[in-house]
């Protein structure tokens, strides 16, 4: 189903909870002001360029539905971690991630039934989507023939290299631990599980009050039950508060 034809809400298979998305689709920054605190890391560049122009690595859960060499390599319910080509594993799933979430951005995507081939639609506000014949309400989207959209997060988070594990994907250094910097994109149940809980740590955790730069968290996945699909989706819990020059470590990444 493409976006303008009219559809009927999709009930019969579950939410994947994927966190992957296309260049296309996602901007490779959360924007917060728009300035540039950071500039390229090496020299001989020429023209406008900033860190627009730079893919963050990818923070992947993989799923049964996922390509069979990820399955193969890291596993269902594994976090993979890097860019096309060069990729390494995170975790398991199972043992938690510690992770810092410096940044936050989010927009409203089409929401097709399962498995479905079709690029879906993307706008970056409610009243885009509105202005497009689609709905941000779930349970009227059949009724009003309108099609569905969900908010969608795309997450900058700061991780530590792990052991054993190739380095090069890991450049900014602290204190002697190597960090790297990825998006981790959200979405459906996988919105519920990790954006949400976000915003509810940073409004209700005194800690995170503060920013979110502050809250250091455990990231792992949990398997979502279904009779026919039951799929994984990402978690996060608070784990307690980064240090002072832990946070402001962060920052200068932005």
């Amino acid at each position: 189903m493409r976006f303008g034809d009219k559809a009927k809400k999709e009930t019969t298979e579950p939410e994947t909870g994927d966190t992957t998305a296309s260049d296309s689709q996602v901007a490779t920054r959360p924007e917060t002001d728009g300035t540039v605190a950071r500039p390229l890391p090496k020299t001989g560049f020429t023209g406008a360029w900033d860190r627009k122009d730079v893919r963050l690595p990818r923070i992947n859960l993989i799923h049964k539905t996922s390509k069979l060499e990820a399955i193969s390599e890291f596993g269902i319910g594994a976090f993979s971690f890097g860019l096309e080509g060069n990729k390494v594993k995170l975790g398991d799933g199972v043992a938690p991630i510690t992770i810092t979430i410096i940044r936050a951005g989010k927009d409203y995507q089409q929401k097709l039934a399962f498995e479905n081939p079709d690029q879906p639609a993307v706008f970056p506000t409610p009243e885009a989507v509105e202005q497009a014949g689609g709905t941000l309400d779930y349970s009227k989207a059949a009724v009003a023939e309108k099609i569905y959209f969900g908010p969608r997060a795309h997450l900058q988070v700061v991780v530590a290299c792990p052991e054993g594990v190739d380095d090069s994907l890991f450049p900014y250094e602290f204190e002697g631990v190597n960090f790297g910097m990825g998006m981790l994109t959200v979405f459906s149940s996988a919105y519920t599980s990790v954006a949400k809980e976000l915003a509810t740590l940073c409004d209700n955790n005194k800690v995170m009050q503060k920013g979110m730069e502050y809250g250091s968290l455990q990231l792992t996945s949990k398997l979502m039950p279904h009779p026919k699909n039951p799929w994984h989706v990402p978690t996060i819990k608070y784990q307690g508060e980064n240090p002072s020059n832990l946070v402001a470590f962060f920052v200068s990444l932005l």
